[in-house]
């Protein structure tokens, strides 16, 4: 490795380090964004970046202020299945499109993953799953790849803050419809 640090606050110390990936638990997510943010990063989060709509726009904000990239991590958009999809759509080939219903996951068997903790920002596993293989891609790839030319001015980062905010109200109004046990609206 030629590189490595003793922990976050010396990584983000480090002036030849231009971007941070923020792959920790969901609760954390904010925290070291800013963080990363004010040290003069740019960041790519995984998602959710947050749950709460404010912590997108104040991430956002600051990022934009500070004339840094800030992206969510969601690579089942920058799929290549997903941007062929989206390709037909846009083009018209396939007609008018009245609805689409995809989902992407995988098995969360392992009860101590921070996934499993509504206190760490998880919490949304559900006992009836289906596995579906599919054939790999390097989705991963072509996420970062666009990252890189968003933070070089080439391109916008596929999600964006509306992508965040949406996001982040559509977590928010599901835990308040399970603490109320009422239907709420977006």
């Amino acid at each position: 490795m030629e590189r490595f640090h003793s922990g976050y606050d010396a990584l983000l110390e480090d002036d030849e380090v231009d971007a941070i990936y923020i792959s920790l638990p969901n609760g954390l997510h904010h925290e070291w964004t800013l963080r990363a943010l004010t040290a003069g990063k740019h960041v790519l989060c995984e998602k959710p970046y947050s749950r709460r709509p404010a912590e997108v726009e104040e991430a956002w904000g600051v990022a934009d202020e500070a004339g840094l990239v800030v992206a969510e991590a969601f690579m089942h958009r920058h799929h290549p299945q997903t941007q062929r999809v989206s390709a037909l759509v846009e083009s018209g080939a396939i007609g008018r499109l009245l609805a689409v219903k995809t989902t992407f996951g995988f098995p969360l068997d392992d009860l101590t993953d921070f996934r499993a903790h509504p206190e760490l920002g998880g919490g949304s596993r559900r006992a009836e799953v289906e596995s579906v293989e599919v054939a790999p891609a390097d989705s991963f790839l072509l996420e970062l790849e666009n990252f890189a030319a968003a933070i070089a001015g080439e391109a916008e980062p596929l999600l964006g803050r509306d992508d965040g905010l949406g996001q982040a109200r559509a977590i928010e109004a599901l835990y308040r419809a399970a603490e109320t046990g009422k239907a709420v609206e977006i």
